[in-house]
């Protein structure tokens, strides 16, 4: 293999990464239009065809740049979004590109480096996927996933491992004895990088769906406690209206008795005998009773003194999804606090008044377990729900006086 050929393979192989990130850039900047997945992939190899000929052909970088710049607007014209937003969107990627060419090209000059790895752009496409990768961790941040420091370090080994190694093995000297070597490296390299992200990817989107099945499963439970409930209430008025004719004979021989008192404790024991003592919370919402109803009957286990307020429809402008993430995690925050309290109070107060739903949530807290209860309150389930807040336009208030903890929310429906 002729330099020259070697050099402009090495170009193809680093555009294919590159036309690649800027696929993954606009997957996470347009939401989809209906057609065809093909149609999409298609286009993207048109796109790294044109630019790739046009960089062999002419060597121009105004030519490069323009077929960089307008191959991806068209393409950007397969999703949904006003046509300003997709010049902005087009030239920020692309403005993204170039930062990191002028990073990887300064250090390299600024540390005197001549490899093949720099001037092929291989490291510059190895910074724009790991640049492209913070977008979309922060984005993430932003929609239920924390950004762990830790993982993204150890991510960030591979591509600054890679190219380190390329800059120290890729020499002038070698590529011009040996092209197809460098050539084959450089491919073997930027694959690996690529294959690192995607499996981080999958790993994300695997953490993301076992989340979702918590809450799925979750709610599920709620709502099995909320039939129980019901059924159970449902069987003792059974019970009690097949023998109702027996129970009103006994009361009317009472009353003829003049025996008072002996009725009074006759239906003292018949409303025990109708209320179902693990119910709660019965104000006609069944998500918000179901997971209300599953919480406190956990709470009430480690003999936490409970008090309610709930005034809503039965109707909410509001999934039960949203609700349990909402409720469940406040609550699950709650009762993991009072785990180590000695004087163990919950307070929850739930109104809905003029389109907007009122949530408070107070408990008490030991001082000495603060960490502890710090390290609950900025967890993953206090993400999900600020993020679920956001979805109706709401906001929150969390502090804490006297011992006591407050979770005051705002949703507008």
């Amino acid at each position: 293999m002729s330099k020259v050929l070697a050099d402009n393979v090495i170009y193809a192989i680093t555009n294919i990464f590159r036309v690649y990130c800027f696929y993954r850039f606009a997957q996470f900047w347009f939401k989809k239009k209906d057609f065809y997945h093909l149609l999409e992939y298609g286009l993207y190899v048109v796109y790294f065809i044109v630019n790739t000929l046009c960089h062999v052909l002419f060597h121009n970088p105004l030519i490069n740049m323009m077929t960089n710049i307008l191959p991806f607007f068209l393409i950007t014209c397969l999703y949904h979004a006003k046509n300003h937003i997709r010049v902005v969107t087009t030239l920020m990627i692309y403005a993204v590109c170039m930062v990191t060419d002028g990073i990887v090209y300064s250090l390299a000059q600024l540390v005197g480096v001549d490899s093949v790895v720099i001037t092929s752009g291989m490291a510059s496409t190895i910074m724009l996927l790991c640049t492209e990768l913070m977008i979309e961790r922060f984005i993430q941040y932003r929609k239920h996933q924390k950004i762990i420091l830790k993982h993204i370090l150890i991510l960030l080994v591979v591509p600054v491992g890679s190219v380190i190694i390329g800059v120290f093995t890729m020499q002038p000297e070698q590529f011009d004895s040996e092209p197809a070597t460098i050539a084959a490296e450089c491919f073997i390299l930027l694959i690996m990088n690529v294959m690192v992200f995607v499996f981080y990817d999958m790993t994300g989107k695997v953490n993301e769906q076992q989340k979702i099945h918590t809450i799925l499963e979750n709610q599920n439970k709620a709502y099995a406690n909320q039939i129980r409930l019901m059924n159970q209430s449902q069987d003792k008025i059974k019970y009690l209206r097949h023998d109702l004719k027996n129970h009103l004979s006994k009361i009317r021989i009472l009353a003829q008795c003049g025996e008072c008192e002996k009725i009074l404790e006759y239906t003292k024991d018949a409303e025990k005998y109708i209320i179902v003592p693990e119910k709660y919370v019965e104000s006609g919402n069944s998500g918000i009773d179901s997971i209300l109803n599953l919480k406190l009957s956990e709470a009430d286990i480690q003999g936490i003194i409970i008090q309610t307020e709930i005034s809503v429809p039965t109707d909410l402008k509001i999934t039960d999804f949203d609700i349990n993430i909402i409720l469940g995690n406040l609550l699950d925050n709650a009762i993991n606090a009072l785990d180590n309290c000695q004087e163990k109070k919950l307070y929850i107060k739930i109104k809905y008044d003029t389109g907007a739903m009122y949530i408070i949530i107070k408990n008490t807290f030991a001082e000495k377990s603060k960490k502890q209860y710090d390290d609950a309150e900025h967890g993953l389930g206090l993400l999900s729900v600020e993020n679920t807040i956001k979805k109706y336009s709401g906001f929150s208030e969390y502090s804490r006086k006297n011992s006591v903890y407050t979770a005051k929310i705002v949703i507008y429906l």
